[in-house]
C-alpha cells in the first residue's frame, strides 16, 4: 500500500488488540504497534489528498496500557500527518454478525454460555453500560462519507461511535435460550 500513489481515501483499521500484550509482550506488542503507525503515516504522506478515515477507540480517554498508549499516539500522528479530511471513530465495543470469538469478550462469553445451554453469571456488583457499534453500521457510513455526491457529514470529526447503549445484563438476555436465566451476585444494585 505504501507504493501506491493518489489513493483517494485511506481507511485505517488494523491495530493490535489489547489481549496481544500478554500474548507478545510489551516490547514486541510496542514494535508491532509502532510500525503500523509508520506505515500509515507513510501511506499518508505519499497520499496528502487523501481524506482520512481512523477506526481508533474509547481507550484514549483513559486506559494507562501500552494498548491506550498506542491509540493516543496512532491518532496524533494521522492527524498531524492528514493534510486533508481527517474523520476519527472511537469504538467503545464493537460487534459484527461475523465476530470470532474472542475470549476476553463479554459478548463472546456470553453466546459461548448459552450455546452450551448454561446459565450466564454477572460478577458485578452493579449495572454497567456499554456503548456498542454494530462494524456494518459503521462501514456503512463511512462508504456514504466517501460518496461525496451524499455527503452531508463534517469534515475533520472525532466521533464516539456508539450504535447502541445497553447494559451487561441486557446483553447477557439477549443472548440467553428460553431454558436458562441470567444470575446476578447477591448484592446486586441496579439504581
Amino acid at each position: 500500500a505504501s507504493k501506491l500513489r493518489n489513493i483517494q481515501e485511506v481507511i485505517q483499521a488494523s491495530f493490535l488488540t489489547r489481549d496481544k500484550i500478554q500474548f507478545l509482550g510489551a516490547e514486541k506488542y510496542s514494535q508491532e504497534c509502532q510500525l503500523i503507525i509508520n506505515y500509515v503515516s507513510d501511506i499518508i504522506s505519499k497520499n496528502p489528498q487523501s481524506k482520512v478515515f481512523l477506526i481508533s477507540s474509547g481507550a484514549i480517554y483513559s486506559d494507562q496500557s501500552l494498548y491506550g498508549k498506542y491509540k493516543r499516539i496512532e491518532e496524533e500522528v494521522i492527524q498531524s500527518k492528514a493534510l486533508s479530511d481527517t474523520n476519527i471513530f472511537r469504538i467503545f465495543g464493537a460487534t459484527t454478525k461475523y465476530m470470532d470469538f474472542r475470549k476476553w469478550s463479554a459478548i463472546c462469553g456470553f453466546i459461548k454460555t448459552a450455546n452450551l445451554n448454561q446459565d450466564i453469571k454477572i460478577t458485578s456488583n452493579y449495572e454497567i453500560l456499554r456503548g456498542i457499534v454494530c462494524m456494518e453500521d459503521l462501514s456503512r457510513m463511512i462508504i456514504n462519507m466517501i460518496d461525496d455526491e451524499r455527503r452531508s457529514f463534517e469534515n475533520n470529526v472525532i466521533v464516539d461511535a456508539v450504535s447502541d447503549i445497553v447494559s451487561i445484563r441486557e446483553i447477557a438476555l439477549m443472548c440467553l435460550g428460553s431454558k436458562n436465566r441470567v444470575l446476578l451476585p447477591d448484592k446486586f444494585d441496579d439504581t
